[in-house]
């Protein structure tokens, strides 16, 4: 492209960024465009730059959009922290060559392992090679060897090698780029692997569905971001991070205050963190009974650790999360993985640290479909040139623990090990966690701005301290005083009865004008500020007598105990056969960078609509909520519906 005068080049990609597709076909150009990019202005401009192009496009190339989040990373492609290696020990017998045509044919299948990132104009563009072999070197020995690292100017961005340890024992290393592949894509290409595998060995065609284009999900990205969603989100953003504080490091570290600033750096390191399985149970059971999710209690503990090692009472913690807002997206490869930031204010008051943290994550959640990169300008605080303006810690809780899997000879493949990059540049501190043995074993790093390594040892014990301390302490009760205050500040409130038992808390609710969604979320934010999650249970009637220990987040069972509607409830379901009712589930893309499965998860679905077995009847006094805190209106499923759905 350097034969294009740089305006023709600039053209070129902020077509390609606005949704075109470009690839050569003979001695001629094609093009997909979206429809708001009109095709005579794409004519234009590839008769202009045709002649750059098709030396560009040579051998079967193609110029593709890339995600925002992709395009914010490919400066910083060639830093440590852009591979993962995952090491696999297979015992048993295993097939070199069905595994070679395994991998070959993986690369083939999805497009952003066969992607580089020239530059184009003032940007780079994402051009798709087109399928290419992947070799899989192999040696003699006992220990691991790296395959070599993938590159991202030159494809394919996943890389291979074996150690043979004996006739039925094997080392696998698999490298990829974290540019094409984020945790929840390396899960569906393990699973799609082992699928190769046995075809190839078997020789037979694999049993696998066409792989979904990666260009939907970029156009479904532009649309969002063109849209009121992400207006809003922007200004969220705008306000919850232009107050936030700098990260200090600990006494005699270098700092971000003007007098920190000609202080020596230590020196980076990390250490092995190793959540035993005993106390991964009590995590478990404090989440559930803060009616919140082990990863809130995990990322407590560590901001108040940030908290207490640096003496910041206000930390913002970047998250890893699976950027997948849409069904497909599910089955996508690419480096969709985006940072969540999380605006933690800890005070050293551990009561209080995990509903903070539960708070918080659901707020910026709400928020947190904007990528990264389109974060409104002027909310960084100060900090040193060199560190990361918007946030100095990362926490990652990997839920990844995928076998890989090949089936027909029956080899024991284990996963031994997932190596971990040092922090990326300019972040001071770094948490990952993945599960292992009933328990979780991880890495506390810190590039030497903010601790020295000889502090980690004591830092990741001080860690597992401050664990044990918020998994065996009991929730605290809530006020009634708190609830009334909030419920009575809100004009939409008519009635409400709190019930609380065993640390459970639910608030039965009257609104005038019916359950409406944006005044529940409304209520259940007040109300979170004084409890991680309490159940708020739009009635149309409050009962008298609340309790009774039904379970009011599921759909089969409604919390009344009222006598006169139960009894009647009794009377007609004794009268009336059960149906199936039709409920919307919307999926919400929390990812396997993100959390376990817990109460405010939204489960990611394959199918936007759901079939639920409830009573025929509903009391007409009841508001029958899903578990997103939605009112749902049921629907019967008639004969023609089962029949037109395969029901």
């Amino acid at each position: 492209m350097s034969e294009l005068p740089p305006a023709v080049a600039e053209r070129v990609r902020e077509l390609v960024d606005r949704g075109v597709e470009v690839w050569a076909d003979g001695d001629g150009l094609c093009f997909l465009a979206p429809p708001d990019v009109p095709a005579a202005d794409v004519r234009s401009v590839l008769r202009t730059a045709r002649e750059g192009l098709m030396s560009l496009l040579a051998g079967g190339k193609r110029l593709a959009p890339a995600l925002l989040i992709e395009r914010g990373r490919v400066e910083y492609a060639g830093e440590p922290s852009a591979t993962r290696t995952l090491i696999f020990e297979i015992t048993g017998p295993l097939d070199l060559a069905a595994l070679q045509a395994a991998l070959t044919a993986l690369v083939a299948r999805h497009d952003a392992l066969r992607v580089a990132y020239p530059r184009v104009g003032g940007g780079r563009v994402r051009l798709v090679h087109p399928p290419m072999p992947v070799p899989v070197p192999c040696f003699d020995g006992d220990e691991p060897r790296h395959p070599p690292r993938p590159d991202p100017g030159r494809p394919p961005l996943l890389t291979a090698a074996l150690v043979r340890r004996g006739p039925a024992a094997h080392l696998l290393a698999l490298t990829v780029h974290t540019l094409a592949v984020d945790g929840m894509s390396l899960a569906l290409l393990l699973e799609e692997l082992g699928t190769l595998y046995d075809a190839a060995e078997a020789g037979r065609p694999p049993a696998l569905p066409e792989a979904p284009s990666s260009g939907r999900q970029v156009r479904r990205e532009r649309a969002y971001l063109a849209g009121p969603e992400a207006a809003a989100a922007r200004e969220y953003w705008a306000v919850r991070l232009a107050s936030a504080a700098a990260l200090r490091g600990r006494p005699g570290a270098p700092q971000d205050a003007p007098g920190r600033a000609g202080s020596v750096p230590g020196k980076a390191g990390h250490v092995p963190i190793a959540v035993a399985e005993r106390l991964m149970d009590a995590v478990r059971a404090r989440a559930a009974a803060e009616g919140t999710t082990s990863f809130a209690v995990l990322l407590a503990a560590y901001g108040s650790l940030l908290a207490e090692v640096t003496g910041c009472e206000d930390v913002t913690v970047a998250v890893p999360i699976g950027n997948r807002w849409h069904p497909e997206d599910e089955h996508t490869v690419s480096g969709a993985r985006d940072l969540l930031l999380l605006r933690l204010a800890l005070d050293g008051s551990l009561p209080d640290a995990i509903a903070v943290t539960h708070r918080e994550r659901r707020e910026a959640m709400a928020h947190g479909r904007l990528p990264f990169e389109a974060l409104p300008p002027g909310v960084a605080p100060p900090r040193r040139p060199g560190r990361n303006p918007v946030f100095g810690a990362v926490f990652a809780l990997q839920t990844f623990d995928k076998p890989l899997a090949l089936r027909p000879r029956r080899p024991s493949v284990t996963l031994r090990h997932l190596t971990e990059p040092p922090p990326d540049a300019g972040i001071d501190f770094k948490l990952i966690l993945w599960p292992q043995d009933g328990g979780l074993r991880g890495e506390l790093a810190c590039d030497g701005a903010a601790a020295d390594a000889g502090d980690l040892p004591g830092l990741g014990r001080r860690y597992l301290a401050i664990l044990g301390e918020l998994a065996e302490r009991r929730p605290g009760r809530i006020r009634p005083e708190d609830v009334r205050g909030v419920l009575q500040a809100d004009p939409a409130v008519a009635e409400a009865v709190l019930d609380e038992r065993e640390g459970r808390v639910v608030v039965y609710v009257r609104l005038h004008g019916g359950a409406r969604p944006a005044v529940i979320d409304r209520l259940r934010r007040g109300l979170s500020a004084y409890h991680p999650a309490p159940l708020l249970v739009p009635v149309r009637r409050v009962p008298r007598h609340a309790g009774g220990g039904a379970d009011i987040a599921a759909l089969r069972r409604v919390p009344v105990t009222d006598p006169a509607t139960l009894a009647r409830w009794e009377a007609e379901l004794a009268a009336r056969a059960r149906t199936a009712v039709e409920v919307e589930v919307v999926p919400h893309p929390i990812g396997d960078d993100v959390s376990p499965p817990g109460p405010d998860r939204r489960e990611p679905v394959a199918a936007q609509q759901v079939t639920v077995t409830m009573p025929a009847c509903v009391p007409e006094d009841i508001v029958l909520l899903d578990r997103f805190g939605t009112e749902v209106v049921p629907r019967t499923v008639t004969e023609e519906d089962r029949a037109g759905t395969g029901r």
